[in-house]
């Protein structure tokens, strides 16, 4: 999915990183943390299934946090050059067109390491603007709707797979992904999680094939997950 999906992942990246830059982070694994905390879950974590990458941005442009990242970039050296080259990445789409599309939340889910099997997840505030959106690009994404959401895919069959991985559970009710917000400051404009059991086993799988003994990563313990936020 070249496309218009994987620019607009550009831009909010540049616009996350710009509040990296002026922010502070916060990122946990194991039983560490750091920054202040909420339980709060991210509400797409009720509809993606239990997968191996879960990505949350707040994509409420009015929000305070977003009015934080727009006054850095017109303080950043260079910020508004480089965002306007980022969107010219978007051959002629703005970021007010994103804002007019995408709702309050968008989150990304891989439901593989090991593959490029990539679901974007958000609640539209205007749905025809958004399937408006997705048909300027040069492969035209498929999308279906799951609880209120509208799912974005590069097939139907990674819209499959995701629909058969949420009948083994979905991430809200992973203890593992539940105690990684926990670590998270509840003001973060994203947040990352990562399955560490899945990146421990394509860690093994890797050191397998280069004559390292199977499952050798578990004599130095076991990696629940990983999770980071930017603030």
């Amino acid at each position: 999915m070249r496309s218009r999906l994987i620019a607009l992942a550009g831009v909010l990246c540049l616009a996350l990183l710009a509040a990296g830059c002026g922010g502070s982070g916060s990122s946990g694994s194991g039983d560490g943390s750091n920054g202040s905390t909420s339980g709060t879950l991210p509400a797409g974590a009720s509809v993606a299934p239990n997968s191996a990458l879960f990505l949350y941005v707040d994509t409420d442009f009015e929000s305070a946090q977003w009015q934080q990242i727009g006054a850095l970039f017109d303080k950043f050296p260079g910020g508004k050059e480089l965002l306007a080259k980022a969107e010219q990445q978007l051959d002629g789409v703005s970021l007010d067109d994103v804002s007019a599309a995408l709702g309050p939340e968008t989150d990304v889910v891989f439901l593989d390491l090991r593959s490029e099997d990539v679901v974007v997840m958000t609640q539209p505030k205007d749905e025809a603007k958004l399937q408006a959106l997705l048909a300027q690009g040069d492969e035209k994404p498929v999308t279906t709707t799951v609880e209120g959401w509208t799912l974005i895919a590069r097939s139907k069959l990674v819209l499959e797979g995701f629909e058969a991985a949420r009948k083994d559970g979905v991430l809200s009710d992973s203890d593992a992904f539940q105690q990684a917000m926990d670590r998270l400051p509840a003001e973060a404009v994203a947040k990352l999680y990562v399955d560490g059991g899945a990146v421990q086993t394509k860690l093994d799988r890797a050191l397998n094939k280069s004559g390292t003994p199977s499952g050798i990563t578990a004599d130095f313990g076991t990696l629940d997950s990983i999770s980071a936020a930017a603030v």
